[in-house]
């Protein structure tokens, strides 16, 4: 990808990100590239100071605030949201049938009451919640018969359920 900056080439409304997200999460940029062997390209996570980020390190992200003020001023595709203590997401597969919810999916939702929104595949939900027990999971996938648990941090904000 080009290295110059330049502006975003589309506008998010990031007011509707919740509030407990904006409060409790840790943030980074993000820019997409390609890798070699790739059909298309990544979403890769970047810190304030311009340096490619690890997504394991909380450290490594900001504040919701820093990383707007720093998005506004151009270069970066997006920004990105990491699972550290205390938010966790809940990343459920094969649930959306046709553009809607399928019961196991709407069960999952209900049960949580929480942030929800559609995955980028449009073929699933990820809900967002808090949970500040130590020791617990920071990311748990559901897909169909299966449950493993393990990290993620580039989720796009797209809509859905919003619980302050």
């Amino acid at each position: 990808m080009d290295k110059k900056k330049h502006k975003p080439e589309m506008e998010f409304d990031y007011s509707t990100i919740p509030k407990f997200m904006q409060e409790h999460g840790k943030f980074c940029l993000w820019k997409l590239e390609m890798k070699s062997g790739k059909s298309k390209p990544d979403k890769m996570p970047y810190q304030l100071n311009g340096k490619r980020a690890d997504a394991t390190n909380s450290q490594h992200y900001a504040s919701f605030n820093e990383v707007i003020d720093v998005y506004a001023k151009g270069g970066y595709a997006g920004v990105g949201i990491g699972c550290f203590e205390p938010l966790r997401l809940v990343d459920v597969d094969d649930c959306v049938v046709n553009g809607k919810l399928d019961e196991r999916g709407q069960a999952i939702v209900n049960t949580l009451d929480s942030y929800t929104e559609l995955s980028p595949s449009g073929n699933g939900i990820h809900i967002f919640v808090l949970d500040s027990r130590a020791g617990t999971f920071r990311m748990c996938y559901i897909q169909k018969n299966q449950r493993w648990l393990f990290f993620s941090s580039d989720s796009q904000c797209s809509g859905g359920r919003n619980s302050t």
